[in-house]
């Protein structure tokens, strides 16, 4: 039984001495500041119990934050009294709205300190702090952080340059990657990056839809964003660009400048080129015709008929006109074909020269009528081929009509793919059977 009395004897001295070295905190309330810095915050001072500190970590952990509480000492004989309940209930505007603030509780009063970005936000943190009663005060001060600003501007085709204040590099790599994603270059020159600026108006992500139009359509441009408006200046080819840009402007919510205009001097260089190449391209036109016509003129004129009457001898007193025709025809066909684009009806500038040359012998026996025979292979639809043959064949006739060939010395009938000369059954003799004859009348 003694051996019992001892231990509780000394069980007694001990617990009369943590009572005696804590007496001036027996009944007293805790007292702690919770304080921010570098995106972290710091709980010091005394609290009544483990369960307490846990509680409130657990709170800032809820909202993304750590909260460090190595400085915090654990007193079970201090009595609390509310004021953690009012402290959870600000935690949430504390994290995601206040700058360089603390919150302090000593003396059984509450102070509140630091800075917010807009008067709407000091009265929210002001009626939670008037929800408990709890003696308060508030030193919160409201101060607006600057906004990013910059300016991107066309150093040559394809090649800008940027200058500004963000608050983190890769502020500045989501710009680069919009440009090159138009195949340009976005060269950065950052005087600073700050942490403290904000983008408040969200700027980086309206400006996508105007990156490609600035890159695409604006020339010597500049893009601007600078006390919460968003300018854009250089030159456009086209009324509709100005217009396109003042929509895509007024879609992004927040303060624009619209300053583009157009370029005069380019537009004028640009029409001037464009009528000069219109112009060029007709003349060529005119003068390659010109030239196939004149060329078939001279390949077969009255000298060329005379020299293969020549030929004939004593024999061209018997001969008749529609013989000569039929010579000088075939003679003609020997070296050449009339020629149509395609599975087309019209006929290609060397087939218009041929034309020209069958016009030219009519001419030189006007007696001479002549029937224009066409033909196709056997490929595709019988009716096509038969419609493709007639429509070639009239083509020739309204040719030589222009030539100043009678329409009653001439007969044009499309026979299609039903008068082969060779089987259809290898592409050399496909490319025989497709052919436009002239015959002249009585062979």
């Amino acid at each position: 039984m003694r051996n019992i009395w001892i231990p509780l004897f000394l069980l007694l001295i001990l617990t009369l001495v943590c009572t005696w070295q804590h007496k001036e905190s027996f009944g007293q309330p805790p007292h702690y500041v919770i304080s921010q810095k570098a995106g972290r915050c710091y709980l010091n001072g005394a609290l009544q119990s483990q369960e307490a500190v846990n509680k409130l970590r657990k709170e800032f952990a809820a909202h993304g934050v750590i909260l460090d509480t190595k400085g915090v000492d654990i007193n079970a004989l201090l009595v609390p009294r509310g004021s953690l309940v009012l402290v959870g209930k600000t935690i949430p505007l504390f994290v995601s709205s206040c700058h360089n603030a603390k919150i302090e509780y000593s003396e059984e009063v509450l102070t509140f300190s630091g800075s917010v970005e807009s008067e709407e936000q000091k009265r929210e943190l002001e009626s939670l702090l008037r929800q408990e009663r709890i003696p308060v005060k508030n030193m919160i001060s409201i101060v607006v952080p600057p906004e990013i600003h910059f300016i991107i501007t066309q150093k040559r085709r394809r090649h800008y340059v940027m200058e500004g204040y963000f608050s983190s590099p890769l502020q500045q790599k989501k710009l680069q990657a919009l440009f090159q994603a138009k195949k340009s270059i976005l060269q950065a020159r950052l005087e600073e990056i700050d942490p403290q600026l904000k983008d408040r108006k969200n700027i980086l992500e309206k400006l996508m839809p105007i990156i490609p139009f600035f890159i695409l359509r604006v020339h010597e441009g500049t893009l601007r964003y600078q006390g919460g408006v968003l300018s854009i200046e250089g030159k456009v080819l086209h009324q509709k660009e100005i217009e396109r840009a003042g929509s895509y402007l007024s879609k992004l919510g927040i303060e624009t400048q619209d300053k583009l205009t157009l370029d005069i001097k380019a537009i004028k260089g640009r029409k001037a080129k464009r009528k000069a190449k219109k112009l060029l391209k007709a003349l060529q036109k005119q003068r390659a015709k010109k030239a196939a016509v004149k060329k078939a003129q001279q390949e077969v004129s009255e000298d060329i008929v005379a020299m293969m009457d020549a030929k004939e001898g004593k024999q061209r007193a018997v001969i008749s006109d529609n013989s000569k025709a039929r010579k000088n025809l075939r003679t003609l066909f020997e070296g050449e074909v009339i020629k149509f684009n395609p599975t087309q009806t019209t006929l290609t500038p060397l087939g218009l020269g041929t034309v020209s040359k069958i016009a030219v012998i009519l001419k030189t026996y006007p007696s001479v009528k002549i029937e224009i025979a066409g033909h196709t292979d056997s490929d595709g639809d019988d009716a096509f081929n038969m419609l493709l043959s007639q429509g070639r064949v009239n083509n020739v006739k309204r040719a030589l009509m222009r030539e100043g060939i009678a329409k009653e010395r001439i007969k044009a009938v499309g026979y299609g793919e039903t008068r082969p000369l060779f089987p259809n059954s290898t592409k050399e003799n496909k490319e025989k059977n497709r052919r436009v004859e002239i015959i002249v009348e009585g062979e």
